[in-house]
């Protein structure tokens, strides 16, 4: 965000009109001034900074049940540093938010040592990204704020670690306004990232000036197969002052309801600020330009700096309001349209079956933590995963309903596995929907198959499966040989690997058929190239040939 943009304010009725048309080739949509369009509903889902700062860009995730903002945090006070760090709060509901202890600060000597700009979180094979600009001053030039993009990565959301080196500047694109002399030669500032499924590569979507106009921003896009190296992937036309009415394009942010049509909302000096634009293609085909208001059907005057987030089937919409960021429940009535309505207090926050190995006739208790839950319904879904296929159960052959009635922010439900269900081993995820998700495993076994003790599926000897780590970053599950029938097929030869961490949370699984002999867990490219991060972690092996799986402890150290 530029140092010389105020909060936006309300213009002059005849003004606010002209700035509110939207392009398409062709075709002009007038939607109506602030006065005539309808009062903007008010959600008490808000977060406000602590006394003497207020939330400027910020990003929004749902981690283990709880919301995580981290936001710029800006000082009220007239001429005392600000921007030196990013604040951090967490709520379980978007109603009731912790202050935590704020992240980055600025690094003096540095390429951010001056101020710390608009975030943007993306959990990546099971690391965070936190990407911002690094702000720092060069007095020789006479210039202030020079922007450079870089990230910092942490394993829980509180533990940060920088990359310690800028990853680009607006050097990266030969189209943009490049002048170290010039107060807006260097603008490089608000990234957001997207994976791009169909050219297998993240973009990265940035605000900065055109040499063609540089009295103007728009947002340029750079590619990355590692997140590491950065080219240039163009401009999009669409935020150019000639389409999108405004001079300035800034804090983009790209989603999808299903893929098939994109959407992208960035912020403008409008009154009318926030601006979208969609397209079936990531880096091309952006075709229009239109106010939010023109979708929502009321005035957004004031509002600037969005973000939308997904947890489950629930889409949540956060906004800067003046000095304050407003949350809503975002729901899709096409598939580039949505509508805004403050937040339902329900949240799910963990399903737990205990225990999570049973046999016919054993007692499975499910506990379920919400908040604001009383009396709420959820619905529940089993689905059976063995070596052939993953088909739906019926949830009343486990004694469940197809929808649970909580009775409060622990619910528990306990049922008898009857004899309906049989058969060899398999695996039974239990899902929780009240449009956010919580789920679970049980693996049911067949009573003779159960073992005992701390270990419950022992190795046998030789053990079937074989952990190896044949370069840093990388696990792979090698099947031996002895434990797989002679003759195997793609069907029956099932061979699947399930890694769950130390709090239980399954975090990988691989399935390999008949002829697989290996299966690779490592984190990566877009799925990627990144990590597995060091730790403990508890693998379960199902092996074509066995009739229950086994379990083992995993030690990464590099």
């Amino acid at each position: 965000m530029p140092p010389h943009r105020a909060r936006a304010t309300h213009l002059p009725h005849a003004f606010a009109a002209v700035l509110s048309l939207g392009l398409l080739p062709g075709v002009l949509f007038l939607v109506p001034a602030p006065s005539e369009a309808q009062e903007a509903p008010v959600s008490t889902a808000r977060y406000l900074a602590p006394p003497g700062y207020r939330t400027k860009e910020f990003t929004l995730v749902r981690d283990q049940g709880w919301f995580h903002v981290f936001y710029l945090r800006e000082n009220l006070i007239h001429g005392v540093p600000s921007q030196l760090s990013f604040g951090h709060a967490i709520s379980r509901d978007l109603f009731t938010w912790t202050e935590q202890d704020t992240i980055l600060p600025v690094v003096p000597g540095t390429f951010e040592a001056t101020q710390m700009w608009a975030p943007t979180l993306h959990r990546i094979d099971g690391t965070w990204f936190l990407f911002y600009p690094g702000m720092r001053d060069e007095p020789e030039n006479g210039y202030r704020l020079v922007q450079s993009i870089s990230y910092a990565t942490s394993p829980d959301l509180y533990t940060w670690t920088r990359r310690g080196a800028p990853l680009f500047d607006n050097h990266v694109w030969p189209w943009a306004y490049v002048d170290s002399l010039s107060y807006a030669g260097s603008d490089c500032r608000d990234p957001f990232v997207w994976w791009d499924a169909a050219r297998g590569e993240w973009l990265m979507y940035v605000s900065t000036r055109p040499a063609s106009a540089p009295q103007g921003m728009t947002i340029g896009i750079v590619g990355s197969t590692d997140l590491e190296n950065w080219t240039d992937r163009g401009m999009m036309p669409l935020a150019m002052p000639g389409v999108a009415f405004s001079d300035v394009a800034e804090s983009p942010h790209v989603f999808s309801r299903d893929g098939s049509l994109l959407l992208i909302l960035w912020t403008t000096n409008a009154g009318q600020s926030l601006t979208f634009g969609r397209s079936t293609d990531a880096v091309t085909g952006w075709n229009t330009s239109r106010r939010l208001r023109s979708m929502l059907g009321y005035s957004t005057a004031g509002w600037w700096a969005s973000e939308m987030a997904k947890d489950g089937e629930r889409w949540y919409f956060g906004v800067v309001h003046d000095t304050w960021v407003d949350f809503w429940d975002a729901t899709w009535t096409a598939p580039d349209t949505f509508r805004l309505s403050p937040p339902d207090p329900l949240q799910l926050l963990s399903a737990r079956l205990e225990p999570d190995l049973a046999a016919v006739g054993d007692t499975v208790q499910l506990e379920i933590a919400a908040v604001h839950a009383t009396g709420r319904r959820v619905a529940l879904s089993l689905t059976r995963h063995d070596f052939a296929s993953s088909t739906p159960l019926n949830p009343s052959d486990f004694g469940l309903p197809d929808t649970l009635v909580l009775t409060g922010d622990t619910t528990l439900v306990t049922c008898v596995l009857p004899d309906s269900v049989v058969g060899p081993t398999f695996l039974v995820d239990l899902d929780l929907a009240a449009g956010s998700l919580a789920s679970d495993t049980l693996t049911f076994v067949a009573p003779e198959d159960r073992g005992g003790g701390e270990d419950p599926l022992p190795w046998t000897e030789p053990p079937p499966v074989r952990v190896l780590r044949p370069q840093a970053g990388l696990v792979r599950f090698v099947r031996i040989e002895q434990a797989a029938p002679r003759v195997l097929d793609a069907v029956s030869g099932r061979f699947v690997v399930e890694v769950r961490d130390v709090r239980g949370r399954r975090i990988w699984q691989g399935e390999g058929d008949g002829f697989a002999r290996a299966l690779d867990w490592r984190t990566g490219g877009g799925p990627g190239a990144a990590r597995v991060a060091p730790g403990v972690y508890f693998a379960r092996a199902f092996v074509s040939g066995r009739s229950a799986p086994v379990s083992f402890k995993v030690v990464v150290l590099e």
